[in-house]
């Protein structure tokens, strides 16, 4: 089963999602791919190497996870303020994905 998340694209600074991985020339190398206009696949990237597939994959899910990543992090913020039990597993958690989600937009890292 397939999950699609919104995204918070407001502040995107990369190929809006959902992204899909495709094996090329025999399976030597491997796409990342975006839809375009109409039924147009535009390329995101070209992976080779031995572990192409595997980055291919996980490259090509770097989208959703940001999405999640986001409304994961929003919604701990919301439950440690609504359970303060939940504040000092929380006051670890946040941080560190705030950092990631700057990261993954150009920010600081």
């Amino acid at each position: 089963m397939k999950t699609t998340l919104t995204q918070n694209t407001q502040n995107a600074q990369h190929t809006p999602g959902p992204w899909s991985a495709c094996s090329g020339d025999a399976g030597q190398k491997f796409n990342i791919e975006c839809a375009g206009t109409g039924n147009d696949l535009l390329p995101v990237a070209i992976l080779k190497g031995p572990d192409r597939r595997a980055n291919a994959r996980l490259i090509a899910a770097a989208p959703d996870l940001l999405a999640a990543l986001e409304e994961i992090t929003a919604l701990a913020y919301k439950l440690s303020m609504e359970a303060p039990t939940l504040t000092p597993s929380v006051d670890r958690i946040i941080p560190h994905a705030r950092a990631v989600i700057a990261r993954a937009k150009g920010g600081a890292s």
